[in-house]
């Protein structure tokens, strides 16, 4: 739940920013598929909603969008506006 938060949350800021080409990454594999598949579990279902939303719907801020997984070793820090 947390991880997906962070990403709602950084998505948010990305759009209040006005970045319209964003790159997400996640040390959560599992997380990035769901995503990447627009596939919505029951415990995540509003924050993936939103997620998908901000991310993927007709409305969205963003031209381009790529969630990938990196390993937690790799994993950076979120670039402020």
């Amino acid at each position: 739940m947390a991880k997906a938060l962070a990403i709602r949350i950084a998505l948010l800021h990305a759009a209040s920013c006005n970045y319209t080409h964003i790159w997400l990454r996640s040390d959560s594999q599992g997380l990035v598929r769901t995503i990447t598949q627009r596939r919505r579990t029951v415990e995540l279902y509003d924050v993936l909603s939103d997620i998908d939303l901000l991310a993927f719907s007709t409305d969205s801020p963003f031209i381009s969008r790529r969630f990938s997984f990196v390993s937690r070793h790799f994993n950076g820090q979120l670039i402020t506006c």
